[in-house]
């Protein structure tokens, strides 16, 4: 199976995670492609190439979303900008028909805990996406490494499951 995990990170831990799910599933026999949601230009800066990513979110046969849950603009719980500007496309091409995961990354010690989560799950949602396994919410990474760690192989073997029933 061909799997597209798209993260969006400010501090490495959402990239983090993003390697640790695809080692797992690489070690399941899949095909793992990690994206980062906004991509490096030629200069070095980062720029968000909408028409390529909606390519790649349609040519695999499922996509899995993370994203670190942000304070932006003075709002808590928000997901990585670049996925907001992913949501803005979407609305002219729903992801009708593809199987679709979320993470995300959060600190149980501020109120909107894994907002990205929610934010992300409403996008997939809202554009016919079909979600195929309760959502992954890691609490504190660096942290609780460890305990992250047992989360995700979790998460990704009930993600294996429901892949194989869908």
């Amino acid at each position: 199976m061909n799997i597209l995990i798209v993260y969006g990170t400010y501090s490495g831990g959402t990239l983090s995670v993003a390697h640790e799910i695809e080692e797992l599933l690489k070690a399941s026999g899949h095909t793992v492609t990690l994206q980062n949601i906004l991509t490096t230009s030629p200069s070095g800066e980062y720029e968000y190439r909408t028409k390529d990513l909606l390519e790649l979110l349609k040519s695999n046969d499922l996509v899995i979303f993370g994203s670190c849950t942000w304070l932006e603009d003075g709002v808590e719980g928000q997901m990585h900008s670049g996925f907001k500007l992913l949501d803005k496309e979407l609305s002219t091409g729903p992801l009708e028909k593809i199987r679709c995961a979320v993470y995300g990354l959060g600190d149980r010690n501020y109120a909107h805990f894994c907002g990205a989560v929610d934010q992300l799950e409403k996008m997939v949602t809202g554009r016919r996406g079909k979600l195929i396994t309760p959502s992954l919410r890691i609490d504190r990474y660096f942290f609780n490494t460890d305990k992250a760690l047992k989360d995700i192989k979790d998460w990704v073997g009930q993600l294996s499951k429901s892949v194989q029933r869908t």
